[in-house]
C-alpha cells in the first residue's frame, strides 16, 4: 500500500518531522505532491505539503498550501498553528500572532497546544 495517498502523506509528514535532512526532505516533497495529486482538496495532505516546504525553508510555498488547508477546514487548529509559524518565518509578526491565538481557540493535541503556548511566550518576549 506503499502507493496509497494516505500512507505517502503520512510517511512525508514523518519525514519532515523527525528527520529533517535534505534528501529526506526532498522524498517528503515528492510524497506530499504524489499525495495532492491523487487528493487536491484533501487539506490534510496540503497541510503536509506546506510543513514540508516550511522545513525546507520554501516559506512562499509552504504559506500557498498551508492557506488552502486553512481555506478548507478553517477549525483546524493544527493548519492555523503550522500557518502561525510560517508567517512568523515570513517575518509577518501580527498575522502570526493571530493565527497562533486561532490554534489556541480550536482542538489541539496536547504535544501541539504546548508546543503553541510555548510559542506564544517565546514571541511576545
Amino acid at each position: 500500500h506503499g502507493d496509497a495517498p494516505d500512507v505517502q502523506n503520512g510517511l512525508a509528514y514523518l519525514y519532515a518531522e523527525h528527520q529533517p535532512e535534505p534528501g529526506r526532505l526532498e522524498e517528503a516533497r515528492k510524497l506530499a505532491e504524489s499525495s495532492i495529486k491523487a487528493q487536491p482538496e484533501n487539506p490534510s495532505f496540503l497541510d503536509t505539503a506546506g510543513w514540508v516546504h516550511f522545513k525546507r525553508g520554501e516559506m512562499d510555498e509552504a504559506w500557498h498550501y498551508l492557506e488552502q488547508a486553512m481555506r478548507l477546514d478553517p477549525a483546524s487548529g493544527v493548519y492555523a498553528l503550522h500557518a502561525a509559524q510560517v508567517a512568523r518565518a515570513r517575518g509577518e509578526g501580527p498575522r502570526a500572532q493571530a493565527l497562533l491565538d486561532q490554534a489556541l481557540t480550536r482542538p489541539l493535541e496536547p504535544r501541539l497546544r504546548q508546543l503553541a503556548e510555548d510559542l506564544v511566550g517565546q514571541w511576545r518576549t
